[in-house]
Parts: C-alpha cells; sequence; structure tokens
C-alpha cells in the first residue's frame, strides 16, 4: 500500500475512533474521565492535527485532519442514530461551536498580524507595500466574521450564530 493511501486509511481509522470513542463516552461506557474526554472538542482537534503533521506537505496535512474530523462526525451521528439518539440541544450547541471555531482561528490570525507587524507604527503614505499586509489581516477578519453565515444554512439559526 502508498504511502499517500495510508494516509488517508489512517484518517478514515483515526476518525472512526474518535467518533466511536465519542459515542462510548455518552454513558455507554461510565467514568467521568471518559465521559469528559468524549464530549470535549480537545482530542478532536489534537487527533486532527496529528493525523495531519504525519503527512508530507501542508496541504495534504489540512485535507487529512479534515477528513478525519468528517468521519469522526459522520460515525458519532450514524451510531448515535443507530442507538435512537434524537438530535436537539446539545447539537445545535455543538454546531454552534464546530462554525465559531474556525472563525476564531481566522479572527485570531488577523490579530496576530496585526501585533506582529506593529500596525500602531505604521505609516501608510511612506510605506505603502504595507498595503498587502493590511488587505490580508482585513480580509481575515472580515472573512472570520463571514465564515458563520456561510456555514449556518437554517436562517433562524443564522440569527444565533451572528
Amino acid at each position: 500500500m502508498g504511502s499517500s493511501r495510508r494516509q488517508w486509511l489512517l484518517s478514515v481509522v483515526v476518525g472512526a475512533g474518535l467518533g466511536t470513542f465519542s459515542v462510548l463516552a455518552d454513558g455507554i461506557i461510565g467514568g467521568r474521565l471518559f465521559g469528559i474526554l468524549g464530549n470535549i472538542a480537545a482530542p478532536w482537534g489534537l487527533a486532527a492535527f496529528f493525523v495531519g503533521r504525519l503527512t508530507t506537505s501542508p496541504r495534504r496535512g489540512a485535507a487529512a485532519g479534515a477528513l478525519t474530523l468528517v468521519v469522526g462526525v459522520a460515525v458519532y451521528y450514524l451510531v448515535g442514530a443507530l442507538r435512537g439518539y434524537v438530535v436537539g440541544e446539545v447539537n445545535l450547541v455543538w454546531t454552534m461551536i464546530a462554525v465559531a471555531a474556525p472563525s476564531s482561528m481566522v479572527v485570531a490570525e488577523a490579530i496576530f498580524l496585526a501585533i506582529d507587524r506593529r500596525v500602531w507604527h505604521w505609516n501608510l503614505v511612506a510605506e505603502t507595500y504595507r498595503l498587502i499586509d493590511l488587505g490580508v489581516m482585513l480580509a481575515l477578519l472580515l472573512g472570520g466574521l463571514a465564515l458563520p453565515l456561510f456555514f449556518e444554512k437554517d436562517p433562524r439559526r443564522r440569527r444565533v450564530v451572528t
């Protein structure tokens, strides 16, 4: 099996493991620690990061991490549906977190660039090349603020995430 296929298979296996772990933590297997770890986002983010880190390029890493998360969510909801789990308010909260997390990262990146580039010292008249940096920061900021609108298709819930 080629290296690329192994990477994708690893993404699927880890994602299925994440989904299964979270389903088991929803009361199938007891224990407070297990329940907490199965119901927070950190293990998901770390798993996606480490799967992506094992790839050969940032682009493949992002795709492998995304595949890990998509498979994990699919397994979680599939097994939940088989168990008769009803989608309710908790799912709305998780959906809002999933919408807010990418937005927060993009906005944070804009803020980081502003601090890193020390925008308060700029003279845009004398240093017009800095307009590129400013454009990137504004695009990140506006894009981060617009992402919830893009992700949330339901007009009733869109008001909640904006």
